[in-house]
């Protein structure tokens, strides 16, 4: 069974969507780097893990987005 636990933030939803977008950049940018890393060691087949992930859940789409942005309050409380 799983646990959800209700977290609230006294940022405004401008700043929490702010915050979203800087970890997902934050994270796109880790990837490349792991990406360049594994290239370099196990050859590109196998690198490309890391670029499908950039492509595919990293980069701006609604459907990644979504489901975080949905839990953004509307108003601080």
């Amino acid at each position: 069974m799983e646990t959800q636990t209700a977290v609230t933030s006294t940022l405004a939803p401008e700043e929490e969507y702010a915050r979203f977008d800087a970890a997902r950049l934050k994270a796109q940018e880790q990837l490349g780097v792991l990406y360049d890393k594994a290239l370099e060691e196990v050859g590109e087949d196998n690198a490309s893990i890391f670029e499908i992930h950039l492509a595919t859940s990293l980069k701006y789409s609604p459907k990644f987005s979504e489901p975080t942005c949905s839990n953004i309050p509307t108003e601080v409380t």
